[in-house]
């Protein structure tokens, strides 16, 4: 196993295509073979370029890598990555099976290639008093608006504070919809009507 690793590591040194050997190693049947590559991928996380397709295998399956593993690898691709909405949610499934929910939101929350898919998911996540904190973090580190906006005219009042929250987070990018958060400032909610008024102040307003 050890020599293995050795030429894993000497693949990853020899360019392309000794990237798409490693590449290549993350759907073999081989479990030692798919960790070894696995490892050298999170190490050099560019070297994947066009292994995104076997990444969404490893949160489509019931493997032995935590999803949040593959989730922080896709993060560190940045542009790279391609949208992954179906099997995120997939792994979402079996992160809060494993009680790993808030962190694998938190992982998912860096994965800036994929917000198109994931916001909607995570938006819906912000009526959930477990992860709605978890949700809006993640919305505030994708810039992800859209779902914030609607979530502070849900009726659920802690969606409506943690949006609030959240867009204070994103401070002056924010500020075209001042007029908007101002209304909440009438909410018949306490904790809406503060976070309203802090969102605004850290917009400036």
């Amino acid at each position: 196993v050890q020599g293995r690793k050795e030429a894993f590591i000497a693949l990853s040194k020899a360019g392309k295509l000794g990237m798409a050997s490693v590449r290549a190693a993350l759907d073999h049947s081989d479990a030692s073979l798919r960790g070894n590559a696995f490892d050298i991928l999170r190490e050099k996380p560019r070297g994947l370029r066009h292994g995104v397709p076997a990444l969404e295998k490893l949160l489509n399956t019931g493997t032995r890598y935590d999803p949040i593993e593959v989730c922080e690898i896709l993060a560190l691709m940045e542009e790279e990555a391609q949208p992954l909405g179906t099997a995120l949610a997939s792994a979402w499934e079996r992160a809060t099976k494993g009680s790993k929910g808030e962190r694998f939101i938190e992982a998912v929350g860096k994965v800036r290639a994929t917000s198109a898919d994931t916001g909607p998911i995570l938006g819906e996540l912000l009526k959930n008093q477990k992860y709605s904190r978890a949700a809006g973090s993640s919305l505030a580190n994708l810039g992800a608006l859209g779902p914030l906006l609607v979530a502070i005219r849900s009726e659920d009042t802690n969606a409506r504070a943690v949006a609030l929250q959240s867009i204070g987070h994103l401070g002056v990018r924010a500020t075209r919809h001042a007029a908007a958060i101002a209304e909440l400032l009438k909410d018949p909610d306490d904790k809406v009507r503060f976070a309203a008024r802090e969102a605004l102040a850290k917009m400036g307003r």
